[in-house]
């Protein structure tokens, strides 16, 4: 196979970063790594880039640049390409969407941005960015709102996923900034942002804030109660609890204090549910499921202990 005319090793002096580069954080584990990996094979596959006026920019492969750099190499194969601004952008955006671990807000932000700078200005619709990209519409769409409304909110810099962004998507502009500023705070977590949501969506206005309180109010409570239990538990195994009489806590014991907080959390959306009279069929089916998940798991717990030899079942 004849060589590629465009590969030519070039200084790594005279390469430069990606300018529209939307990964903030490399992984310098994983850097690491690579050298390691390249001082020993080297550079497996060119990076590319294209040609500027004081050297070069990379439009794909910043990772093994970087990794090169660090594991001392002087030169690099490169392909070299004619590429404008928006060509560098989608490289970028598309390679980090390979690797599928570019940081919610990194990845709304590439993508409002090659939105805004080069589609919607060029005439080009969604549509039309999406077949670009080789993604589906949907996907577009939410890291575009997910970014405005992150901005809106003022949440740039917390664990506010795109996902939560699309969920709240149906609640109005005071309620989803409630409850995502819970989540960012921690007093919401993603699976009870999913719950809650459509508990709002069919709440009265004027009653979605309460029920957004008492929600994190429960919640509090709930963690509370899990880590006074699990120190609780721990100062037994140790011994500094010698009444009691416990020497050892096992791994399965903590499990089953997590498994009951579980199950708080599942009462509390059952009282939720029923206090706002939700009229939804899906909803009060998945109460009588979660009912069912109760049931079950006392019935094993009972079984658990009919095998000790203190239990004894009691009268009825």
């Amino acid at each position: 196979m004849a060589p590629d005319r465009n590969v030519k090793e070039i200084p790594i002096a005279d390469i430069s970063a990606n300018p529209f580069q939307p990964r903030k954080n490399f992984d310098n584990d994983s850097i690491d790594e690579l050298a390691d990996s390249i001082k020993s094979v080297g550079v497996m596959q060119p990076i590319v880039v294209r040609k500027v006026k004081d050297g070069y920019q990379i439009a794909c492969g910043e990772r093994r640049w970087r990794a090169a750099k660090k594991a001392g190499v002087k030169a690099i194969e490169a392909v070299v390409k004619e590429l404008d601004d928006r060509d560098m952008m989608m490289y970028s955006l598309v390679e980090n969407l390979h690797r599928k671990d570019l940081e919610s807000e990194e990845r709304e932000k590439a993508v409002h941005e090659l939105w805004k700078n080069v589609f919607e200005p060029g005439g080009e619709s969604m549509s039309d960015m999406c077949r670009a990209l080789g993604m589906g519409k949907d996907f577009v769409t939410q890291n575009v709102s997910a970014y405005e409304r992150r901005n809106k909110l003022d949440l740039t810099g917390t664990e506010v996923s795109t996902k939560d962004f699309h969920q709240v998507s149906v609640l109005d502009d005071k309620t989803a900034e409630q409850v995502l500023k819970a989540k960012a705070r921690g007093d919401l977590r993603g699976k009870e942002v999913e719950r809650i949501v459509p508990v709002l969506k069919e709440t009265k206005p004027e009653r979605r804030e309460a029920v957004v309180d008492k929600v994190v109010k429960e919640h509090r409570a709930a963690e509370k109660f899990k880590d006074d239990v699990r120190e609780e538990a721990r100062a037994f195994g140790s011994g500094e609890v010698e009444s009691t009489g416990v020497k050892v806590v096992k791994s399965a014991d903590i499990k089953r204090v997590e498994k009951f907080k579980e199950l708080h959390d599942t009462l509390l959306w059952w009282r939720l549910a029923t206090i706002e009279a939700v009229d939804n069929d899906g909803q009060r089916n998945e109460v009588v499921g979660f009912i069912e998940a109760i049931r079950d798991h006392c019935d094993g717990l009972v079984a658990q202990a009919a095998k000790r030899d203190w239990y004894a079942p009691s009268k009825k």
